[in-house]
């Protein structure tokens, strides 16, 4: 659809609603409602989920893109070169900004003098990250407990006329909300028992007790990872009664 300046429409309306509906865009990557006062628990696995690099720069690429389009839309006289530069500018910038980093990561940027000498670095990273996985699980297990009491308790209030809908779908946005966090966390697992395996598969037929301590981080990690799985489905089936009660 044109944006022509014979739509009526005058261009600093358009220029607003340009910026209006990126902001829409972004906001729409995001589900439920962050708790006010998060818990200790949810702290460290917000914590948690910010620290994997592949995630924050795909969302700062896209929120960078967004933007981008549109100031360059803005600032160009041609809309759509405009909103390409921008968005490629914005792109790069969101993702640098988005990007963070962990300890595989780390080790697999550095230079070694030697292939046993690599390994033993990435099994050493490995030992941390596990580390952080199990906390991050034990904190969602934490979380998913804690709110299947509150939705419960609310649920039977609901029920009883002594809770109100608004506080009864606020506690399920704030479970949704946790909900995609223990999915993040999943997904960035699931990214560093890839970076495990590449390093695993690029050393076989090695005899070397590096690569089999990073088969033992690998398949512990992986256990983490299913044990963070469940508790995703465990507040999959929380948040869907309270829906259905709601429905």
């Amino acid at each position: 659809m044109s944006l022509s300046t014979h739509s009526g429409v005058r261009p600093g309306k358009r220029n607003t609603a340009l910026i209006l509906t990126a902001a829409l865009l972004l906001s729409a990557c995001a589900s439920g409602t962050r708790p006010s006062n998060p818990s200790a628990e949810q702290s460290a696995l917000y914590n948690y989920t910010d620290s994997f690099p592949a995630q924050g720069a795909a969302v700062g690429a896209v929120a960078g893109a967004i933007l981008g389009c549109a100031i360059g839309a803005i600032a160009s006289r041609n809309k759509g070169a405009g909103c390409a530069i921008g968005a490629a500018a914005g792109g790069v910038g969101g993702a640098a900004l988005g990007a963070g980093g962990g300890y595989l990561a780390a080790a697999n940027q550095r230079q070694y003098a030697n292939e046993e000498q690599r390994l033993y670095s990435l099994a050493r990273a490995a030992d941390l990250e596990l580390e952080k996985a199990r906390n991050a699980r034990r904190d969602a297990e934490q979380i998913v407990a804690s709110h299947r009491t509150k939705i419960a308790s609310l649920q039977e209030g609901y029920k009883a006329r002594k809770v109100s809908e608004s506080s009864l779908e606020r506690a399920v946005e704030e479970a949704r909300y946790d909900r995609d966090q223990i999915e993040r966390a999943s997904g960035g697992i699931e990214d560093q028992i890839s970076d495990m395996q590449d390093a695993i598969d690029s050393a076989a037929g090695s005899n070397s007790p590096n690569l089999r301590a990073l088969v033992q981080r690998r398949n512990a990690l992986l256990a983490e990872r299913n044990l963070l799985n469940q508790q995703l489905v465990a507040l999959d089936i929380e948040i869907d009664r309270a829906e259905v009660l709601l429905s």
